[in-house]
């Protein structure tokens, strides 16, 4: 499911007092108060903690990212935040958007997986009426042959 659907975002939004640029769909006054409580939750402040970078080891080089991707209850939904390195994406949705948009993407499979068994079903009736065709043909030539 893509959660940026239908949003229209506000990129490189950077407010006072918060260490993070955000592309988000909220206020600004909605991205503090949602900050209010990201900085309390234990795996932001896990995240935050990880360092990036080169990792130096025994046998080769290796190369640390650390992102972030949680679903945060916020309003009368919750927001899907996820990024990395100081850039985070925060959308907003209520319950019921949410509920659809998951209803939605559900429907598409569902299309998807119908299309391809109909694809299918089309392939080995080509198939069959290939091997039909190649008989009947041998067929004729053999009966043509012995005239």
């Amino acid at each position: 499911m893509n959660p940026l659907d239908g949003i229209k975002l506000r990129e490189g939004v950077q407010l006072a007092g918060i260490p993070v640029v955000w592309n988000t769909n909220l206020s600004d006054e909605d991205v503090r108060d949602f900050y209010q409580g990201l900085v309390k939750d234990r795996d932001y402040l896990s995240f935050i903690r990880r360092k990036d970078g080169p990792l130096s080891g025994g046998a080769g080089f290796a190369i640390s990212i650390s992102t972030f991707s949680k679903a945060i209850d916020f309003k009368v939904g919750h927001c899907q935040c996820f990024g990395g390195s100081g850039k985070l994406w925060l959308i907003y949705r209520t319950t019921v958007e949410w509920d659809l948009l998951e209803a939605r993407e559900r429907e598409i499979s569902e299309l998807r997986e119908e299309q391809e068994q109909q694809r299918k079903v089309e392939q080995l009736i080509c198939e069959n009426e290939d091997s039909f065709l190649r008989e009947k043909t041998a067929t004729q030539k053999l009966s043509n042959s012995c005239d």
